[in-house]
């Protein structure tokens, strides 16, 4: 048996001679950023060898190092130091690749990616990649993360780039259903006002709810366009986002107030039955009644502050006067 077949060999290999579209046994996309890694390599170059597997006929592809093969061209360099493997399987190389990653902080993306390759490229069951291989990863075991995370893996570079940057990633597996325009517009719509986690549920939540309402109700006379456009429009949203006069979070809180009011048509008239019970009470100043936004929710808070025990006594008394005036009743009925 001829050893050097079976062992690595260390040399200076041609930039040029590297097939570094095969991204086969690659964990990280190829468009995650260098960030410092091109800065380091500018400065000292490729200090850990990158690992190339031999297909025969001369042809080499990247089993580990991507990202340092990336850095390397981009600072012009013609020849990287690597590792050469003769025979040795796919699966041996990813999962060796997969152990030099685990060094790092791995990003969801890469999780995911580690194990639709695991599931389609190598055909380990489900059952293995949930007990093995998700606390590998630093997932907890089971099948809802596991389809979770393969799910990401699936999903269109264009979504996997936005989860990259400001996407809840549960948003982005629930986009999948909508056509790629709109789709694109609520992206762009993230893009420009980088609302938290929070509020971008909040604002994916209402377009879903008035999505599935637009296709039982008459379109709009004279206005074509699709469901997106249509919603843009009704609700006053399209005015908000172009109103100069508020700021970007003004505009985004206007948007969101645009689109409750399409959905709930009878917010209005709450608000204002609200405002007048409230004032019916004739609550202390100290004391403060909280209702869920929008009315959306089945219970309301109540705090209070006192300066002393005679402060406080009063108005605990306060509260109980207030908890059997109808007008209270009233307000929860509202919720």
């Amino acid at each position: 048996m001829n050893v050097s077949i079976l062992t690595p060999t260390a040399e200076m290999v041609a930039v040029d001679r590297i097939d570094s579209s095969d991204e086969t046994l690659a964990i990280t996309p190829l468009w995650f950023p260098l960030g410092k890694l091109l800065e380091s390599v500018r400065k000292t170059g490729i200090i850990s060898p990158l690992h190339l597997q031999h297909l025969g006929r001369g042809q080499l592809r990247i089993a580990m190092g991507f990202r340092r093969y990336r850095a390397a061209e981009e600072a012009g360099m013609s020849e990287v130091p690597a590792v050469i493997w003769r025979q040795r399987s796919d699966f041996q190389l990813f999962k060796e690749a997969l152990l030099e990653k685990m060094a790092f902080m791995l990003h969801d993306l890469e999780r995911a990616i580690v194990l639709v390759k695991l599931q389609d490229q190598f055909e380990v069951g489900e059952n293995v990649l949930m007990d093995r291989y998700l606390p590998l990863l630093g997932i907890a075991p089971s099948r809802y993360r596991l389809r979770h995370y393969l799910g990401l893996g699936h999903l269109s570079e264009t979504l996997q780039r936005s989860v990259h940057g400001n996407l809840d990633s549960n948003i982005a597996l629930r986009l999948v259903k909508w056509k790629e325009p709109e789709r694109q517009q609520f992206l762009d719509l993230l893009n420009h006002y980088q609302p938290s986690l929070n509020r971008q549920k909040t604002l994916f939540d209402l377009l879903e709810d008035l999505r599935s309402s637009y296709f039982q109700q008459a379109q709009t006379p004279g206005l074509s366009g699709s469901w997106f456009e249509q919603i843009w429009y009704n609700s006053g949203a399209k005015e908000a986002n172009c109103d100069d006069r508020l700021s970007r979070p003004e505009q985004f809180n206007r948007i969101l107030e645009c689109l409750h009011r399409l959905r709930q048509p009878n917010l209005y008239q709450y608000q204002k039955h609200y405002q007048i019970l409230k004032e019916s009470l004739k609550m202390p100043p100290q004391i403060r009644l909280q209702i869920p936004p929008y009315f959306e929710g089945d219970s309301l808070s109540v705090s209070f502050s006192s300066r002393n025990v005679a402060e406080f006594r009063h108005l605990v008394k306060k509260l109980e006067e207030m908890s059997r005036r109808e007008e209270l009743g009233k307000i929860f009925e509202l919720l």
